[in-house]
């Protein structure tokens, strides 16, 4: 990665972005104890998968500590190491975790993912771009990863769960916005197509784009409903206040 930033960036805290030499941009989520001045005050960030009040308090629902297990959640949302009912699960769950906790943290994608114009088979995370609509699940997923397949220093994946809530629960530490998970379609829509908070504020947080406004992102995590219901793949982001939502049609 070529590291590079839009503007200043002074702490971890505000949300600390590279970009490779396309142009795509990423945030570095951290986990751990994360130290917000010089007298050594930290907040203390648990990769896994969470819950969160109707005033934002997040409750860990699954430590990434236990990922083998599997942990449903409202109640049939499931992080699957694999899946056979159709959809993508994580490309290597374990890897992730294993690596983002040796790690400190990890990478998401700034923006959600641009459509280039005249190719299917490849997208960016820029600025600006059109965001990639009517494309199912597998094919989110297939594209995500195919990102980086011919750098074997970088690994890149459709997000999943774990990855989801933790970034929620650094942006309500750490932007102000401690109810952020709870907006979703409470942002009014101006004339421009952003979307903006009570304070004005467009769904920036972080330096994260969009995460609860705008379309909604397919990730790797199952909707496994024992009844058979035939949504099984679960996107989040618009309207995540509503909890997480499943479809089986190509979506966002």
């Amino acid at each position: 990665f070529a590291v590079g930033i839009d503007e200043e960036i002074n702490d971890v805290t505000d949300g600390l972005v590279i970009k490779d030499e396309q142009g795509n941009q990423f945030v570095w989520v951290p986990i751990g104890k994360v130290y917000k001045n010089e007298q050594k005050e930290y907040e203390e960030i648990e990769l896994g998968r969470y819950t969160f009040a109707a005033d934002g308090t997040p409750k860990l629902a699954q430590s990434a500590d236990n990922y083998t297990n599997v942990v449903s959640i409202s109640p049939y949302y499931q992080e699957l190491s694999s899946s056979s009912k159709g959809n993508a699960a994580a490309k290597n769950l374990g890897d992730f975790i294993t690596k983002a906790k040796n790690a400190g943290g990890y990478y998401i994608g700034r923006y959600e993912a641009g459509k280039v114009e005249g190719n299917t088979n490849t997208f960016n995370v820029k600025k600006g771009q059109v965001v990639y609509t009517s494309i199912t699940q597998p094919q989110a997923a297939n594209l995500a990863r195919n990102l980086y397949n011919e750098n074997n220093n970088v690994e890149s994946d459709l997000i999943n769960s774990y990855a989801w809530d933790t970034a929620l629960v650094f942006i309500q530490k750490f932007s102000g916005d401690t109810d952020y998970s709870q907006l979703g379609l409470q942002l009014p829509i101006t004339t421009t197509g952003k979307q903006k908070d009570s304070n004005n504020n467009y769904d920036v947080r972080c330096n994260i784009y969009d995460m609860q406004g705008n379309a909604g992102e397919w990730t790797t995590e199952t909707y496994n409903n024992p009844e058979g219901d035939p949504n099984v793949c679960v996107h989040r982001g618009h309207g995540e206040w509503l909890g997480r939502c499943s479809h089986s049609l190509p979506q966002y």
